[in-house]
């Protein structure tokens, strides 16, 4: 890889989720999918709960995450949200199970309560999110054999 690459830190309360050298990262921001290189103009984001995605050498490697929010700038992307989860850390019946709770509680929550369904509606994305991933990696492996 070039000296030119993107120093890329997602970072979550409880600790530094990844701090690495890039060729590019593709952000789920609020207003879709954003891919950021070296050298892109700053700017200040909410990301949004999904599949964030950073390139190195050719190789994707996919995280999940929380919403959050994103600093760029010509030569560092900071992530900052909730939780992120490596490809590598995600339990899938235990990914299946918060998909189901945000299901139901999303459908049982009264409309007019737009806090509470605002929460429910991150977590099911954020779920679906780990779930994705988690099946890119299977698809990965799979390859690999």
């Amino acid at each position: 890889m070039s000296e030119s690459g993107l120093l890329v830190e997602v970072v979550s309360p409880d600790q530094l989720e990844l701090s690495t050298t890039v060729d590019s990262i593709v952000i789920p921001a609020s207003l879709g999918e954003m891919e950021v290189l070296p050298g892109h103009i700053p700017l200040l984001t909410m990301a949004k709960p999904g599949v964030l995605v950073v390139r190195r050498d050719g190789e994707d490697h996919h995280y999940a995450i929380s919403a959050g929010f994103v600093e760029v700038l010509p030569d560092r992307v900071t992530v900052l949200v909730d939780a992120a989860e490596d490809e590598d850390e995600i339990d899938i019946e235990r990914a299946k199970a918060a998909l189901m709770r945000a299901e139901d509680r999303l459908a049982s929550v009264e409309t007019q309560d737009v806090e509470q369904r605002f929460a429910f509606e991150s977590a099911l994305e954020r779920a679906r999110a780990r779930i994705a991933v988690w099946q890119h990696r299977q698809q990965h492996s799979d390859h690999d054999d």
